[in-house]
């Protein structure tokens, strides 16, 4: 292989980690001070003061291994959806996300000092410009995932697979109404007319 062609491969290679960490920057601002604020939930969420450079980094390389990990985990997660009795699902994979979150919480930012800076959505579309064009990917992979648990509801005739489906939908329509918020908030704000 020859050396442009190796480089290339390690350029599309990196792409899909580049992207993560710009959708990890969407959570981070940096403050007067210079230091990095972390907004665990968005601009619903106060600001967490990352203590030095090497937490911030910390943190955000796992956010973004997390992003890496979704393609894998999502669908890992829907099979056992299927395998399973559904409050077998509900009893246990809500307990454990949770329970992740607030081990990953209590590691790095539930320990770190509260900042009184705010996270906009100009904020967001500054640190992260990819926002947008990945909410229109979310939106129609949420659009496309939702047909099949329509289906799966329409041809049920009731019961367990009728209640998967319209979860499944439920899901991916709550995400693609998100990712249609997001769209419309980043237009309002590239016109002017919001923050």
């Amino acid at each position: 292989m020859g050396a442009r062609a190796s480089v290339t491969l390690r350029r599309l290679a990196g792409y899909p980690w580049r992207w993560c960490l710009r959708r990890a920057d969407a959570q981070f601002k940096t403050d007067a001070e210079g230091q990095h604020v972390y907004f665990p939930y968005g601009i619903l969420s106060a600001g967490r003061i990352a203590p030095n450079e090497a937490e911030y980094v910390r943190l955000r390389n796992a956010i973004a291994w997390l992003l890496v990990a979704m393609p894998v985990v999502v669908p890992l997660l829907f099979l056992w959806f299927s395998l399973v009795p559904i409050w077998v699902y509900v009893l246990t994979a809500g307990p454990a996300a949770a329970a992740f979150w607030i081990l990953v919480g209590r590691r790095t930012w539930m320990r770190w000092p509260a900042s009184a800076e705010r996270l906009t959505l100009r904020d967001v579309d500054e640190r992260s410009p990819w926002m947008y064009r990945s909410a229109w990917f979310l939106l129609v992979l949420s659009v496309v995932l939702m047909v099949p648990g329509l289906f799966m509801a329409a041809l049920s005739g009731g019961g367990e697979p009728l209640v998967v489906g319209l979860a499944g939908a439920a899901f991916f329509g709550a995400l693609a109404l998100f990712a249609w918020w997001q769209i419309r908030a980043v237009r309002r704000v590239r016109r002017g007319e919001g923050s």
